[in-house]
């Protein structure tokens, strides 16, 4: 059983809830977390995630194309 769970919130946005308290906002069209981990980063944090596989999508696709292979001329 996760300790993340994942609500739609409407509008590409989700409420995410940590089973020992706290909740976070995720955006998954403007690709930002309430944590900011997401926002800082570009890799989408534990929180993104949940919301993600809530959508049944890829995370991957979620990343900033700075991490990704096209980047590097490869």
């Amino acid at each position: 059983m996760s300790a993340l769970h994942a609500s739609y919130a409407g509008e590409g946005k989700y409420q995410v809830n940590h089973l020992h308290g706290g909740m976070y906002a995720v955006d998954l069209e403007g690709h930002t977390c309430s944590c900011r981990k997401w926002d800082l980063c570009g890799i989408p944090c534990p929180h993104a995630i949940t919301a993600i596989g809530k959508k049944e999508h890829n995370p991957l696709v979620y990343v900033h194309s700075c991490y990704k292979r096209p980047s590097y001329g490869l």
